[in-house]
This record gives C-alpha cells, structure tokens and sequence, in this order.
C-alpha cells in the first residue's frame, strides 16, 4: 500500500484524510478535515478598523468588534490603538497604551478587552446539551508587566461563566497563549441575533472580582468576585505599561490549529453586519417651488438588525444640512436615507453627498 505525501502532510490511504491512487491510476480523495471557517473570531487579525487607528473612549473605536471597559478608574487614561506592531505573519495588532496610571487600584475597579459573538454563530457548540462541544481560545499577546492574567467567557442567556489564567514570561515579547474551555452542558445559547457569548481578556481587577473560585476553571453562574480570579497584574498600574493582542482565534475542539488567516475583505464584510461606513448622494432637478432632496443608500451587507445611523460628513452646493435617518421597519437593515432637511430651493439642478455609518453593534 502506498504511502502520499500531501502538502508536506504525510497521509496513509487507510486514514480517513486519505488520497489514493489506484491500480488504474485513478486518483480518490477523502477528505473529512476541512479546516476553513473554524475560526468565530471575527476580524481576530485586527485588519480592520472602520472608525479609525486611534481613540482615548471606551467602546469599539478602532479594530472592529474589540473594546475596552472600565468601571470605577477615576484616574486611568488610555489610548486604543491598531498598530503594525504584530507577531510574524501578521500586519497588526490591537493596544491598549497607558497614558495616565492608576497606581493604586481599589476593590470594585476594572479594566478589560472584549470581543463579543452572535449567538445564531455559536450553535455549532452545542451548549446546553450532552452533546455541548470543547472549544479553543488562542491568541498572540505582549505587554510590558510579565504575570498571571484572567481571561473569562460569559454567555448571557445562561447567565453562567468560566475564568482561567494564563501568564505573560518574557517582557516586551510576543507569545502565543492557548486555553481550552470545556462543553456547558448545563446552559444553552439561544439561536438568535442577540450576544451568544463575551469573551475577556483582564487587564486590572480588583479584590472584588478577584476574591471568589466560583467559576474558575469551571463552567458555574455567574459572580462578579470569580469574574477575573488569579489576577495578580495591574496594566493601569505604570504609564510604561501597555497590552496587545492580535491573532485570536476561537474554534470547535481541544486543539489549536494554525491561525485561520482571511483576506482584508472577507473580514471587512464579516465587520459590516454589525459596523459600516455608508455612503451615498444624489443630483436632482427641483421645481420652481422648490422641495426636499432626498436619496436611498443600500447597505453592502445586511445588518444584525435596526442600525442607528449618524451622519460623518456631507458636501452640498446649498446651504442647508443634511441629516441621516433610517428606514421604515425591518428594512432598515438593508438600507438607510439621506436627507436635505428644510432644504427651500429655488428651480435648478441641486447635488449633494453625504456619508455616515450605520451601527449595530451587539
């Protein structure tokens, strides 16, 4: 019986990834292994950052679907970043930079990185049932503070959570973390478009969310004193401080494959459910009695639901502004409208152009 070697995989033709070459010369494959779209990261290669590079705000402001939060920090100051800094086969990564430090650090303070999942995406985990799947987290990550940190994952129609930790060796350095989470049996994830799950990466947490082992290492209902169990570092702590992540992958199993690398594109459409710049406009002639100028604009990809819509910027040849509404009804998730409000126009040709961006962020 021979033996292929496949892509510098070598492959027997009794396994079940089998290639086989027949006495006739005739080639067979089996192939059960298929290993795209594992990854339920979306944008974990930080390529994409609709709303800009850099922000000192909370919330989802630069690499699409990833945040900062803080709770009770009444002197930590920060900025977010995308920046090229990255591991080997990547172009960037996501940081938090501090720029004013919390050098002491009080009991109901907090301060994490989150990416948040749909939870229509996450049914293939089978939560809830006996069948409920392990799942793998891996990431690339490098701070200046070396330590235990906590990483946590809570799914809110449960209401249950798991925390573990892992540590930073080397100062300044990239390194690869991989944790495994077990199936929840216990607490399922409704198939809908609302949050399937949280994920946390803890960077400071007080005794208040450290003081409890309810769900550490362990799937358990939520409590606020288990959330970043192990803690031990404090990245608000020095403003030589700061964390960076990229590469982050979140698949089915107990194993972590390769990174599952997608182009800029796919992961830009994969963002816009949730997050995208619109643009649009119009040319039209006008009465003599004047009236509104007014245009549809079709969103490239359909929205998770209702966007709001906020206008960027606009460009006309007359004087009033231009604001920017929504649809009527679920078809807002399709499209959006600009509007030349209050516009009295004399006869004429008129144009304007507006851009905005249409947000349904879980």
């Amino acid at each position: 019986m021979s033996t292929l070697k496949v892509d510098g995989i070598r492959s027997n033709s009794a396994t079940s990834d089998a290639i086989t070459l027949a006495d006739n010369g005739t080639c067979t494959a089996n192939i059960t292994n298929n290993l795209s779209n594992r990854n339920l990261i979306i944008n974990g290669a930080m390529q994409v950052a609709q709303r800009g590079t850099s922000s000192t705000s909370t919330g989802i402001k630069t690499a699409d679907r990833f945040q900062i939060l803080n709770a009770n920090t009444d002197n930590f100051a920060f900025t977010q970043k995308q920046v090229t800094d990255s591991p080997d086969g990547f172009g960037n990564s996501y940081e938090i930079d501090v720029t004013t430090a919390e050098s002491v650090l009080a009991a109901d303070e907090y301060s994490l990185v989150r990416t948040t999942l749909e939870a229509n995406t996450l049914q293939s985990l089978a939560f809830g049932t006996s069948s409920a799947k392990q799942i793998t987290l891996s990431f690339y990550v490098k701070a200046y503070q070396t330590g235990t940190y906590a990483s946590s994952i809570f799914i809110g129609d449960s209401g249950r959570a798991y925390t573990v930790n892992y540590t930073i060796n080397q100062s300044a350095t990239w390194e690869r973390k991989t944790i495994t989470f077990a199936g929840d049996t216990s607490g399922a994830i409704a198939n809908d478009n609302g949050v399937g799950c949280y994920i946390n990466w803890h960077i400071a947490a007080g005794t208040d969310y450290t003081s409890s082992t309810a769900h550490k290492n362990q799937w358990a209902t939520f409590a606020n004193a288990s959330w970043a169990h192990g803690q031990t570092v404090n990245v608000l702590s020095s403003t030589d401080n700061y964390w960076k992540i990229t590469g982050v992958q979140l698949e089915v199993g107990s194993v972590a494959t390769d990174f599952e690398h997608r182009s800029y594109a796919q992961e830009l459409t994969l963002a816009e459910r949730y997050f995208e710049i619109c643009a649009g406009g119009s040319v039209e002639y006008v009465s003599a009695t004047g009236g509104y100028l007014e245009d549809v604009v079709q969103h490239r990809t359909v929205k998770r639901a209702n966007p709001t819509v906020t206008l960027i910027s606009s460009s006309e040849n007359f004087t009033q502004s231009i604001s920017a509404v929504g649809g009527d009804g679920n078809s807002k998730i399709y499209q959006s409208a600009l509007r030349a409000n209050n516009a009295v126009l004399s006869g004429g040709i008129y144009y304007y152009y507006g851009r905005f961006s249409a947000d349904s962020e879980l």
